[in-house]
C-alpha cells in the first residue's frame, strides 16, 4: 500500500497506520495470551470449586438424608399419633352421632307412630282417639295438624253421608208415599168414574122401571075394578074387550120398558166389569164404544154437549176394554170440564180408522183449546188448571200411562186457542204381551 502512495504525506500516514496496526496486533496477541492464562486459571479455580462444592454437596446430601430419615420417623410417629387421635375423635363423634341420631329418630319415630295410629283410627272411623303433637311448631306438628284436619273432614264427610243417607231414605219414603198417593188418586179417579157410572145406571134404568111401575100399578088398579065389576053382576062384552085391550097394552109397555131396562143394565154391567177389572179379552171396537157412550148419557143430559160416534163396525181388538173405556171416558170428561167451561155448548166427535194392524182413534172437540204452556205440561202428573175446583191433574196422566203402557200405543194431540183440541190414539189391534188363544177369542 505504501508503494501505491503518490506523495510523502500519504506514505508517512500509511507508515504510521501500519505501525499502529502492528501495535494493535501485538496488543491483541498479548490480550489473547492473557485471556488464555486467565481461562486456565479460571478453569483450575472452577475445578477446585467444583470439587469442593461436590464435597460440600455430598456432605449436605448425607446430612439431608440423615435428617430426612429422622424427619420421616418423626413424621411417621406424629402421623400415627394423629391417626390415633383422629380415630378416637371419629369414634367419639360417631358415638355422639349415633346417640343423637337415635334420640332424633326416637323423637321423630314416636310422633310418626302416633300420627300413623291416629290415621289408622280415622280410617277405621274411630274419631274419639286424640291426636298427639298438634301443638308442636315443627314438621311433625304440621303433620299432626294435617291429620287433625283430615279427621275433621272425615267426621264432616261421615256426617254429610249420614245426612245424605237420611235424606235419601226420606226421599225414597216420600217417593213411595207419593207413588202410593198417586195410586190412591188413580184408584179414586176410577172409583169416581164407576160412581158416575152407577149414578148413570140408576138414572137411565129409573125411567123404564118407573114407567113399568106406573103401568103395573095402573093395571093392578084396573084389575081390582074389573074384579068388582065381575062380582057385582053380569059383565058386558064391550067392557071385557076394553079390559083385555088395556091389559094387552099394559103388558106390551111392561115388556118394552123392562127389556129396555135389562139392555141398559147389561150394557152398563159390561162397562162396569171392564172398568173394575184389567182383564184382556177380544172385543168389537164399535160395540165397546157404544157401551161407553151409553154410560156417558147422564153427563150428556146435564150439559149442552153433543157426542157423535163414527166408528166402523167389524174392528176386532185383542186388548183391554176396561182401559180403553177409561181412556175414552177420561178424554170425554176432560173435554166437558176444560174444553167447555161454564156450561157452554159444543160437540165432541169420536172417530176410528183401521190402518193395517193398528187403529187410529180420534177424540175431537170444538172447545176453547189449550195455550202453549198448558200443552207443554198437559201430561204431567198433578198438573191442573182447576185445582181449586176439585181437579187432581191426573186425568191426562192416567190416559197417557194407559195408552203407552198397558195398551201399547201412542198418544198425541194438537190444540189451538179458539179452535179446539184433537187427541190421536194409535192402538195395536193386538195389545203387546201374551195374546189370547184362538178358542178364547172365538
Amino acid at each position: 500500500m505504501i508503494d501505491l502512495a503518490e506523495n510523502n504525506l500519504q506514505r508517512t500516514a500509511l507508515t504510521a497506520l501500519a505501525q499502529r496496526a502492528a501495535a494493535f496486533g501485538d496488543g491483541l496477541k498479548t490480550l489473547a495470551e492473557q485471556f488464555a492464562m486467565r481461562t486456565n486459571l479460571l478453569k483450575t479455580a472452577i475445578d477446585d470449586n467444583q470439587a469442593a462444592m461436590i464435597a460440600v454437596i455430598n456432605k449436605l446430601s448425607a446430612q439431608m438424608t440423615l435428617r430426612e430419615l429422622q424427619a420421616q420417623g418423626s413424621f411417621d410417629h406424629t402421623l400415627a399419633n394423629i391417626y390415633q387421635n383422629v380415630a378416637l375423635v371419629a369414634v367419639i363423634f360417631l358415638t355422639l352421632i349415633v346417640v343423637i341420631g337415635a334420640l332424633i329418630a326416637r323423637s321423630i319415630i314416636l310422633p310418626l307412630k302416633e300420627i300413623m295410629a291416629a290415621m289408622h283410627a280415622v280410617v277405621s272411623e274411630k274419631y274419639d282417639q286424640p291426636i298427639q303433637g298438634t301443638q308442636a311448631r315443627d314438621e311433625i306438628g304440621e303433620m299432626a295438624r294435617g291429620v287433625a284436619v283430615f279427621r275433621e273432614n272425615a267426621i264432616a264427610k261421615r256426617k254429610a253421608e249420614d245426612e245424605l243417607r237420611a235424606s235419601k231414605d226420606r226421599a225414597e219414603k216420600a217417593l213411595e208415599d207419593l207413588r202410593e198417593a198417586q195410586q190412591n188418586l188413580i184408584a179414586a179417579e176410577k172409583l169416581a168414574a164407576l160412581g158416575g157410572l152407577v149414578a148413570g145406571v140408576a138414572h137411565e134404568v129409573n125411567n123404564p122401571i118407573g114407567i113399568s111401575l106406573t103401568v103395573a100399578s095402573s093395571f093392578a088398579r084396573r084389575c081390582d075394578e074389573f074384579a068388582k065389576e065381575v062380582g057385582s053382576g053380569p059383565l058386558r062384552r064391550s067392557r071385557l074387550d076394553e079390559f083385555l085391550e088395556g091389559g094387552r097394552d099394559a103388558a106390551n109397555q111392561l115388556v118394552t120398558n123392562l127389556q129396555r131396562a135389562g139392555e141398559l143394565v147389561q150394557s152398563f154391567k159390561q162397562v162396569a166389569v171392564d172398568r173394575s177389572h184389567a182383564d184382556r179379552r177380544p172385543f168389537d171396537l164399535r160395540e165397546s164404544t157404544d157401551q161407553i157412550v151409553a154410560s156417558l148419557r147422564p153427563v150428556l143430559k146435564k150439559s149442552q154437549i153433543t157426542l157423535s160416534v163414527d166408528v166402523p163396525p167389524g174392528i176386532s181388538m185383542d186388548s183391554y176394554p176396561g182401559s180403553y173405556g177409561q181412556v175414552l171416558t177420561n178424554l170425554f170428561l176432560n173435554s166437558v170440564v176444560h174444553a167447555f167451561p161454564d156450561g157452554r155448548g159444543g160437540s165432541v166427535l169420536v172417530e176410528a180408522r183401521q190402518v193395517r194392524d193398528d187403529v187410529d182413534i180420534f177424540v175431537s172437540d170444538d172447545g176453547v183449546g189449550m195455550s202453549d204452556e198448558i200443552q207443554r205440561r198437559a201430561f204431567d202428573p198433578f198438573f191442573t188448571t182447576r185445582r181449586g175446583e176439585g181437579g187432581t191433574g191426573l186425568g191426562l196422566h192416567i190416559i197417557f200411562n194407559l195408552v203407552t203402557q198397558q195398551l201399547g200405543g201412542r198418544l198425541a194431540f194438537e190444540s189451538r186457542p179458539g179452535w179446539g183440541t184433537r187427541f190421536r190414539i194409535t192402538l195395536p189391534r193386538v195389545a203387546p204381551g201374551e195374546s189370547l188363544p184362538e178358542e178364547a177369542a172365538q
